[in-house]
């Protein structure tokens, strides 16, 4: 049957199919009187973080050096980025690549997100200096069969400086380039320069290793793309977290959203996605937050607005959702939360995706062939009547010719 809720705008009451899918707990989080504290919040987003240590301790408050980036110094930086890394913990629970001991992995819920086959671990520092403090990545994928494997790669310093950009031709056949969201094209990948994955990874060791300060948002899809091993992490997306509480720890804010809240710019406005526009916001972001203290980027829980959409809805109640449509409509519908995209060019392409689903609990997929034919036969019964107008028009409203019809 038909659910009683679009894409765009969820209804009361919730669609018996998705009620089936949730948790009772999850409900609660959709009621419209649910709210968190901020302190419960904060507690939840740092209380895990810092040094990588497995034991639990009270989290340590950081209070803002003021706005001015030049006060936070090579070692101000060191110390509070140690605070905010991204605990062993936190690090398996947002499907990182891990090397899990058997005591770890039989704790996971999802132990293959932290599979790390064939991976490699960044190198040792040397002499105990590392190549660069801190870095931001981001990367662009391309899709080979079910797999995303990486296509572009960017890494900038901290003051926004391009220290590598470069194109990655991936090993298995490209089966769809994501061109509307990677930028990438089967022209760019057959140019010169075009690196290997591992000559990809070779010139990301000349600048980092493993006492490196890797920042970006989701990082962890990053990392499994360079098939990288790092736990010096500062993943935007769980320093600026969202106002849900615990529940849902991996439900993450937009890149573009927290750049246009925090960093008062837009990005990803134009045909497709700049990885360096993107490690450049994440590098701004993880600075302005280690600037400013532990207690920024800290929303205080809020009721939900009586328009939200769907996937806003089920992020907030921590249900991992995905969308699989159109380009337009995956960008309509996603535009308020952090679900995965999957943009698909026809239905054969969803059907393509489906056939590997993204990582989600809630896919939504949508084929428009049934839709594309009541249009098409739609238009070609208007112009049959157009022309039987044309031919005999139909007498006006109210005239005796109208009513002896």
């Amino acid at each position: 049957g038909v659910m009683p809720c679009t894409a765009n705008r969820i209804t009361s009451p919730l669609p018996e199919l998705l009620t089936r899918a949730l948790s009772s707990k999850q409900l609660r989080a959709l009621e419209p009187d649910h709210q968190k504290a901020a302190a419960a919040q904060a507690a939840a987003a740092h209380g895990s973080a810092g040094a990588q240590s497995s034991t639990s301790t009270a989290p340590t408050i950081l209070a803002s050096l003021g706005s001015d980036p030049t006060a936070l110094t090579a070692e101000l930086l060191a110390e509070r980025a140690n605070v905010m890394l991204m605990s062993r913990e936190q690090l398996i629970e947002h499907g990182y690549p891990m090397r899990l001991s058997d005591a770890e992995r039989s704790k996971c819920e999802t132990p293959t997100d932290n599979a790390c086959v064939d991976y490699v671990d960044t190198l040792p520092a040397v002499d105990g200096q590392a190549r660069q403090q801190i870095v931001g990545i981001d990367c662009e994928m391309v899709r080979c069969g079910t797999r995303l494997e990486l296509a572009w790669l960017a890494v900038v310093g901290r003051d926004g400086a391009v220290l590598l950009d470069t194109l990655v031709r991936p090993s298995e056949p490209i089966t769809d380039y994501l061109t509307q969201w990677s930028g990438v094209t089967a022209a760019k990948l057959a140019g010169d320069g075009v690196m290997t994955l591992g000559e990809a990874r070779d010139a990301l060791f000349a600048l980092v290793d493993a006492d490196t300060f890797i920042c970006g948002h989701s990082l962890e899809n990053d990392l499994h793309a360079l098939h990288l091993v790092h736990s010096r992490v500062l993943d935007t997306a769980v320093l600026y977290p969202r106002a849900s509480g615990a529940a849902s720890r991996r439900v993450k804010h937009a890149l573009r959203h927290l750049t246009r809240r925090y960093l008062g710019r837009a990005i990803q406005e134009g045909a497709s996605h700049s990885p360096v526009e993107d490690a450049r916001a994440a590098m701004a972001l993880a600075e302005q937050k280690l600037l400013r203290g532990t207690a920024h980027g800290v929303e205080v829980g809020a009721a939900p607005s009586a328009s939200e959409s769907l996937f806003a809805a089920l992020e907030r109640a921590g249900v991992r959702a995905a969308v699989v449509d159109r380009p337009t409509l995956v960008r309509q519908f996603t535009v308020d939360s952090a679900a995965s995209a999957v943009a698909c060019a026809n239905d054969a392409a969803v059907r393509d995706a489906l056939a590997s689903p993204p990582r989600a609990q809630f896919v939504w997929a949508q084929l428009h062939g049934l839709a594309e034919l009541y249009t098409s036969c739609s238009e070609e019964l208007r112009s049959e009547i157009d022309a039987l107008d044309a031919a005999a028009p139909l007498p006006l409203p109210g005239t005796r010719e109208a009513a002896i019809e």
